[in-house]
């Protein structure tokens, strides 16, 4: 097909295209109205400087050389180049060229003449903001430039002498546009770079197709006078030409293109593609159907369905007949259909292999068959997985004899439907036993409500799963932890319920608990030294002000004489100091931060010795009753802090009694095999000594009984406890390796029961003696060492009271400077524990490498591991606990003078 045949000579106003013939007919019809009006208007054509030419010549010759070059089956850009020089050459122009639409610009796609320069400026025709993006119109059209964006978008004045009925602009003396004013110009950001090159005569002619503008025709020339209308129509019609022939080349392009592309589509898909005529013969086939079929295209086309190499297969792998060969169902139905699953047994291959199949119709407008196109993909992997699978699934069957797990369907009414055979391994029961009856039967009464809402919100969701873990009741009697994972399969034709596996976990579980205790063993630790930490740094600063609050007070009573005002005064801060000082020690206690003595003890001796006090501490409404065991009752422990359980617990029993109560103080001897308490509190064999305190007081509930050891746990009013009381207890009794247990009910009183283990060791008498007496008047020399000034400056007056030479010293390197200097004997060192530079004890080490014969009495408020371990003063270590009395001071050090 040539080019004339598809563009035409001229197209009308429906634009259709018109014949050679007709074309030739209007050219000569053209050339004569030409000839009339040279005739007619010489003087008008010579006074625009429009030269007399042989116009017969030049129409005749110029149309017939653009057809021909457009007819010729060459590359439209070498048509444009000879056309281009054409009409160069036969309208005497300097120079010619042909703009062609290329997305939204405009660029040269052939020219003759032109300077680079002039191509550089002029290529593209889009009007630009500063930032390089494209102006647009209010339309969204892209804006272009000077007088060839104007004939292009075709927005100019119809009564502009510039453009002719056409739509073209020409000129014969391009320099008479400079001087038209700015506001009058209708051209978009006009650059005039063909009038500042020179060129007189300027002619724009729009390529139409179909009312589109699809590029221009540049004409320029130097000389002036070079174009007429006649020359500008003649030009318009080869303009249109021109248009034609573009688009026409480029539709073919862009078909042949589609269809390249399409065809490599179709032969490089997976699946089969195969086209048949209405009698089933091949018309056409891709590729991969080739392949797949194992025969080349050459031997495929014109088969038929009738062939007798076609082995097709059900997918029960039996014969398939003729007619449900796919072709043959459309054919005989002439309807479509997806998804049959088709065998073939290919003579090139031992196993047959599996293609699903799609098939529809091809008809045309009335409804008749042309073509029947069936599609197929290889599917030989799945079914082979298929296969695969349902070896599995009966190895499966077999192995539910054997599982580790109990296998067991529950149906939509909670019963039990299925449960493998191992079910009599694990729990004891036969699957006869259980089959039929409800799953949650045997699940333990605690966890009931959780497995019903387990099972009820896994029926609600298809395919949905869940895992929950209960306890399970054994034929024994026994329950078992189990994890039940199940799905819900009641969707599932082969299954109606939920499938599940119970997988007993009962060792797991106790290895879970017992790692949770001790982690709430650890975080209780880490809470307690924390505290601890905090306690004793409180202890040592506040010991310290209430000791010198404690030694100026009772200097002062010494010296008050016989003024009774004055010492009822100093009594009552006296008495403050006492409870300031009871309150730190509870707090060192609770804590176990409390620096302490033990010493075998009597038990029934130490609390027979505190009843007076504890009388008028639990008052005259509540009768105090002391039942002591018959022997012995032998422990290891700092008699305070038996007075410190005492008080605690027998104020708290006071407080718990409204009116009139009792409580009943007891001892005796318990001998322990390895039990539980709790979960939490385990006793190990041996020999304890009981101490019980029970009160008839309001009692305490379950909730609460749980926290009442705990720091700062309180349930009296705001001001009336400070929650360290039970703390302290409970620290003392694990000090001293023993246990507490509390036993209460609301209502009923409540009963504390201790243990400590009971000792051996001999029973040493306390002291009775008043030995401050002896202390009175003391003659020795003491190096008192201590950091705080206030407690330095009270103590030293203190001692000097009973009459001993001191030797203060507020630092470890004062102290022994001054008795590196200090000429007669030093009989003791009285030095606080806690201080910057050096400890009390490395000084005592420091200081005896000197004096070997030193004594030392270390005192403090909190000791912090430097004299003792974990509370406890080590062996042979004398220690005065802060704040102290007077008498206190006195005893000690006249007892530490004299060891």
């Amino acid at each position: 097909m040539n080019i004339i045949e598809n563009s035409g000579a001229e197209q009308n106003q429906n634009g259709d295209v018109t014949s050679d013939s007709e074309l030739q007919n209007k050219i000569h019809g053209l050339h004569a109205r030409v000839k009339e009006f040279e005739q007619q208007n010489d003087e008008l054509r010579l006074a625009k400087g429009c030269p007399v030419i042989a116009r017969d010549d030049l129409v005749n010759h110029l149309l017939e050389n653009v057809l021909t070059i457009l007819n010729e089956a060459e590359p439209f850009e070498v048509s444009v180049e000879k056309i281009l020089i054409a009409v160069k050459q036969a309208m005497t122009c300097d120079a010619v060229g042909l703009r062609l639409k290329n997305g939204e610009d405009y660029p040269f796609f052939g020219q003759t003449g032109f300077t680079s320069d002039f191509l550089r400026k002029e290529n593209t025709l889009l009007m630009r903001n500063k930032d390089g993006g494209i102006c647009r119109n209010s339309d969204g059209s892209p804006s272009l430039e000077c007088t060839c964006g104007l004939v292009l978008t075709g927005k100019y004045d119809p009564s502009d002498p510039l453009f002719s009925p056409g739509g073209s602009a020409w000129t014969n003396d391009s320099f008479t546009i400079l001087e038209v004013p700015a506001e009058e110009d209708s051209r978009i950001h006009p650059r005039n770079v063909c009038i500042h090159q020179g060129y007189a005569s300027i002619a724009l002619i729009p390529l139409r197709f179909q009312n589109q503008i699809v590029g221009l025709l540049l004409l320029n020339a130097y000389e002036k006078g070079k174009f007429c209308p006649e020359t500008i129509k003649l030009l318009e019609m080869l303009a249109s030409h021109i248009a034609k022939a573009w688009i026409h080349r480029k539709t073919e392009m862009e078909l042949r293109q589609s269809e390249e592309k399409y065809r490599l589509l179709i032969n490089n898909i997976a699946a089969g593609l195969v086209v048949h005529a209405p009698d089933s013969s091949i018309l056409f086939a891709n590729s991969a159907a080739a392949s797949l079929l194992g025969i080349s295209l050459e031997q495929l086309t014109g088969k038929t369905s009738m062939d007798p190499a076609w082995h097709f297969l059900n997918d029960d792998t039996t014969t398939m007949k003729l007619c449900d060969y796919p072709v043959n169902r459309v054919i005989a139905s002439g309807n479509g259909f997806h998804g049959q699953i088709v065998g073939i047994n290919r003579p090139d291959l031992e196993n047959r292999f599996w293609v699903l199949c799609t098939a529809f119709p091809v008809k045309d407008s009335n409804g008749n068959l042309e073509q029947i196109v069936i599609t197929f993909t290889d599917i030989t992997p799945i079914k082979q997985a298929e296969a695969t699978l349902r070896k599995f699934e009966a190895k499966q069957r077999k192995m539910l004899e054997n599982i580790g797990d109990v296998i067991v369907i529950i149906d939509e009414n909670g019963i039990n439907r299925f449960k493998s055979p191992n079910v009599e391994k694990y729990f004891g029961w036969k699957p006869e036993d259980v089959v039929g009856v409800g799953a949650l039967d045997n699940v333990h009464p605690d966890d009931l409500a959780m497995a019903k809402n387990f099972i009820a919100d896994l029926m609600k969701v298809p395919g949905g799963k869940g895992t929950a873990e209960c306890r399970y009741l054994c034929k024994d009697g026994i329950y078992k932890w189990i994890e039940f994972t199940g799905m819900n399969l009641l969707h599932d034709p082969d299954i109606c319920g939920i499938l599940g596996n119970y997988s007993e976990i009962t060792q797991r579980k106790v290895a879970e608990q017992d790692r949770e205790k001790i982690q709430e063993q650890l975080i209780q630790a880490q809470k307690m030294e924390s505290i601890g930490r905090l306690a004793g740094g409180v202890a040592h600063d506040f010991n310290n002000m209430l000791g010198v609050m404690q030694g100026y007070t009772e200097i002062a009573l010494q010296r008050a004489g016989s003024n009774t005002a004055l010492q009822n005064c100093l009594k009552e801060i006296d008495k403050a100091i006492h409870r300031s000082a009871e309150l730190t020690n509870q707090l060192l206690a609770f804590a176990r931060k409390q620096t302490v003595a033990p010493r075998v003890l009597d038990l029934n001796a130490t609390v027979e010795g505190m009843l007076k006090v504890l009388h008028r501490l639990i008052g005259e409404n509540i009768t105090l009753k002391w039942m002591p065991g018959k022997d012995q009752a032998t422990v290891k422990i700092d008699p305070l802090q038996v007075y410190q359980i005492m008080a605690n617990l027998c104020t708290n029993a006071r407080d718990s009694i409204e009116t009139v109560g009792s409580i009943t103080i007891e001892t005796s001897h318990a001998e322990m095999e390895s039990i539980n308490w709790s979960e939490s509190i385990k006793i190990p064999d041996g020999k304890y000594v009981l101490l019980q305190i029970s009160d008839t007081g309001c009692g305490i509930d379950e909730t609460t009984l749980v926290h009442i050891f705990e720091p700062f746990f309180t349930t009296k009013e705001t001001g009336k406890g400070t929650g360290l009381g039970l703390a302290t207890v409970y620290g003392i009794v694990k000090q001293n390796s023993g246990f507490i247990q509390a036993l209460s009910e609301k209502g009923h009183g409540t009963t504390f029961k201790i243990y400590l283990p009971k000792e051996s060791g001999e029973i040493l008498p306390e002291e009775e003696a008043d030995e401050a007496q002896k202390a009175t008047k003391g003659n020795k020399t003491i190096l008192l060492v201590e950091d705080e000034p206030g407690i330095l400056r009270v103590t030293a007056t203190m001692l000097e009271y009973y009459g001993y030479k001191v030797l203060p010293a507020e630092s470890p390197i004062e102290a022994i400077e001054k008795a590196c200097n200090y000429a007669d004997d030093i009989h003791l060192l009285l030095t606080d524990v806690v201080m910057p530079e050096m400890n009390g004890k490395d000084l005592a080490s420091k200081l005896r490498e000197q004096f070997p014969g030193l004594r030392c009495l270390f005192m403090s408020g909190y000791t912090a591991d430097v004299i003792a371990h974990h509370g406890v003063l080590d062996n042979g270590i004398s220690f005065l606990r802060k704040p102290f009395t007077l008498k206190d001071l006195g005893i000690t050090v006249a007892k530490t003078l004299e060891e």
